[in-house]
């Protein structure tokens, strides 16, 4: 198993998504929080190899150390997906897998924007209601690339910025 492997996995019927999770309705904040997710459609012999390349590697977090693996309620076919939902993971991926990749090499850079985006807010020590609308910008603008799914996803309350420079705004000095 090596990453030009998981590239042509990942061309083929990978995907990467950025999805905000809204807030606990008891609690009543307005603070949203921006999770990322990789995933690869494998077959049940792929799975295992799979699993041990991204475990030697640290892509899964410690809770999940077999990553988090779904089946599909297809009627013409079921398939397993395997995800790395964690944003270290995630970062692994699209680091290793943006120079390789050639279909879907926009997609994984608008997902590894996101995520130096996040680093800038950690590091920084801004609350993330101050960004919340860049990470709803780089959500939409990665759903455009979607094969299925709805052609329009959900709007939030924050408003979505149209222009900015991204290199500006993540200059770390």
């Amino acid at each position: 198993m090596n990453w030009d492997y998981v590239a042509g996995l990942y061309d083929g019927d990978g995907h990467g998504n950025l999805f905000l999770k809204p807030p606990n309705d008891k609690i009543k904040q307005r603070r949203f929080s921006a999770v990322p997710l990789i995933e690869l459609a494998v077959s049940g012999d792929v799975i295992i190899p799979l699993r041990t390349f991204f475990n030697e590697l640290g892509v899964f977090p410690q809770k999940r150390k077999y990553g988090y693996t779904t089946k599909t309620s297809n009627p013409w076919g079921s398939a397993k997906y395997i995800k790395a939902g964690s944003w270290k993971g995630t970062k692994i991926i699209c680091e290793n897998l943006i120079p390789r990749c050639y279909i879907k090499k926009d997609q994984l850079n608008l997902l590894f924007n996101a995520i130096k985006l996040r680093e800038y807010i950690i590091k920084n020590k801004r609350h993330n209601e101050d960004f919340i609308s860049y990470f709803d910008y780089y959500r939409h603008e990665i759903h455009k690339y979607a094969k299925k799914g709805p052609k329009k996803i959900r709007e939030y309350d924050y408003p979505i910025i149209e222009k900015f420079n991204l290199e500006r705004l993540l200059e770390w000095e």
